[in-house]
């Protein structure tokens, strides 16, 4: 079992990504933990860090999730221009019924 959150570099093990590939490690984590030994053993400073990463680990989640939500702009210019064919479409047709 793991005592240290933080590695030799100062660094938090709780990441997603890493040399470009997906990551699993972060994957029941907490698992592979001591709590109380943890608790007992991490330095003010490395637990002050652990708790910056999890609070910005936590902000980019809802940012990723925000964007996610939105159409991209690709999807979005797609949609732009389907709609313009379908008015035009519709100005045609009405124009052609009032001849």
């Amino acid at each position: 079992m793991r005592t240290s959150l933080i590695d030799d570099h100062g660094r938090s093990d709780v990441h997603v990504r890493g040399s470009g590939r997906r990551r699993t490690e972060p994957d029941g984590w907490p698992k592979r933990y001591d709590v109380e030994q943890i608790a007992r053993e991490v330095k003010p400073d490395d637990w002050a860090l652990f708790l910056r990463v999890l609070d910005e680990t936590k902000v980019f989640a809802e940012a990723v999730n925000l964007a996610r939500e939105q159409p991209s702009p690709v999807d979005a210019a797609v949609e732009t221009g389907t709609e313009r064919l379908r008015r035009s479409a519709h100005h045609t047709a009405s124009i052609g019924d009032r001849q």
